[in-house]
């Protein structure tokens, strides 16, 4: 029979019991082998969705509908599974949301060797796209609590830092080294005169090898101790109620700034793709590499903007970062006006990349800091799923906007080029007419741009500014 231990509050402070710790410290370090796991499961997997359609035959408003359901169904997904865990065990609801991730992955395996036969179907491919971001919504905000329960209070930055310092690695290194496995495949099949094929089973590889990792992804979340937890009935906070007070509240406009921002964003997002494989002709290698680019850019920028919002609040990050997101899509449009193609590629995994790897890390990171300053603990779990939910509805829309641009003909402009223009002019509108309606929840030092010439260092670690995780409010119970 097990034990229970001296009940402990939302605070996710250890007990100092040594079984405990021992079972603590055991699963911290399971934690970080299923981050690796995990992560490279995504480079295989989430990452090459979008190419994956492409090659099935995606059109432009289809490819739109897939970033759409990637944005969307997850947010959905989280608004019904936040509550699961107040009747089931958190460890049971994250296991069975990567499971699903996991058979998913090899449904779509199984359409790519369908492909072979002619029975690939886009549709089909989209319906396993939302089955997999459901599950994976499905299990987020029990991860989010559980971990909450885990991490010692005083440790969460370090913790986190090395836990997605670990994830980032694994999951670049394996975006660009399965680039060039398919880019050799597909030159190989060509040379053989079966380019599709030899393009196909690449494709199929890296799903089969996705499900695989996430398999073994949930061995190592099997291994986890979880504290139980009691969710008050009080703490519990609806829907409707965050939308209806949302005018009022410092957190419901940022809300609804953030869904302004992300349906602009959506604008562009599904049109990258199409700029840079189909428009441009990029190699797979030189695609992944501009996903990565930004992703790295991202990292660099976190000490740096973790400062930031430390000493002059979270608004004032989220203004710079949403300044620098409305520039890119504009940066983009100007590399076309490069002659030489090896400057071009170079142009635009560097100057765009740094402006959105600035502006998307800044938001993000304002964002869980605001989500965290404005909300209280027992809240907060609801709070994040309902502000999910917005900044995914907002997304949605805007990916719906991108799937109309493709009847819109100009001649002199592409429909990607259009996207982008659109883009950041609605970018622009949101950040010049929406950012007067945020405010500040804490005291903070006024902003000057020179902060920025005395603290850019990019050559230092970049991670050591992650902010705490936390979860719903409630008691943790720790049993032996």
């Amino acid at each position: 029979m097990k034990k229970r231990v001296k009940e402990t509050t939302i605070t996710g402070v250890v007990e100092e019991h040594p079984i405990i710790k021992r079972k603590v410290d055991k699963s911290l370090k399971a934690s970080l082998k299923d981050a690796k796991h995990a992560s490279i499961s995504t480079g295989l997997g989430a990452s090459y969705l979008g190419p994956f359609a492409l090659f099935l035959g995606a059109t432009a408003p289809q490819i739109s509908l897939l970033h759409g359901i990637a944005s969307l169904f997850p947010a959905l997904t989280e608004l019904f599974s936040s509550h699961l865990i107040e009747k089931h065990s958190r460890k049971r609801v994250t296991i069975l949301s990567a499971t699903l991730n996991s058979v998913i992955l090899g449904l779509m395996a199984l359409l790519g060797f369908l492909y072979f036969f002619d029975y690939a179907n886009i549709w089909a491919l989209l319906l396993l796209v939302a089955l997999f971001y459901m599950a994976f919504g499905l299990g987020y905000p029990a991860w989010f609590s559980w971990m909450g329960s885990l991490i010692p209070a005083e440790e969460r930055g370090k913790y986190l830092s090395k836990r997605i310092r670990i994830a980032s690695i694994f999951s670049l290194i394996t975006m660009l080294l399965s680039a060039l496995v398919l880019d050799f495949l597909k030159k190989t099949g060509i040379a053989r005169g079966q380019e599709l094929g030899f393009t196909a089973a690449g494709f199929i590889l890296f799903l089969v090898l996705a499900a695989l990792f996430k398999l073994m992804s949930v061995r190592y979340l099997s291994k986890q101790y979880e504290p139980k937890i009691k969710i008050r009935k009080k703490d519990q906070s609806g829907l409707w109620h965050f939308l209806k007070n949302s005018d009022k509240s410092p957190l419901g406009k940022f809300a609804w700034f953030s869904f302004a921002i992300r349906a602009a964003m959506g604008v562009a997002a599904p049109f990258y793709i199409i700029f840079l494989l189909q428009d441009y002709q990029f190699t797979y290698f030189w695609y992944m590499g501009f996903v990565v680019s930004g992703i790295a850019f991202q990292i660099l920028f976190l000490p740096l903007l973790g400062k930031m919002s430390d000493r002059f609040g979270n608004i004032t990050l989220i203004r710079n970062s949403s300044i620098a997101l409305a520039i890119v899509p504009l940066l983009v449009i100007l590399g076309i006006f490069i002659p030489q193609k090896g400057l071009m590629i170079l142009y635009l995994l560097t100057i765009p990349q740094i402006l959105s790897g600035f502006g998307i890390a800044g938001f993000n990171l304002a964002t869980n800091n605001y989500l965290y300053d404005s909300s209280s603990p027992q809240k907060r779990g609801y709070s994040l799923t309902h502000l999910n939910l917005l900044t995914g509805t907002g997304f949605f829309i805007g990916t719906l906007i991108a799937s109309t641009l493709s009847s819109v003909k100009i001649s002199f402009l592409s429909v990607s080029l259009i996207a982008f223009l659109l883009s950041s002019i609605l970018r622009i509108l949101v950040v010049a007419i929406g950012q007067r309606t945020l405010q500040e929840v804490r005291e903070v030092r006024p902003f000057s741009p020179k902060y920025f010439l005395h603290e850019i260092h990019p050559l230092r670690s970049a991670i050591n500014q992650v902010h705490h995780s936390n979860h719903q409010g409630g008691k943790i119970i720790h049993h032996i």
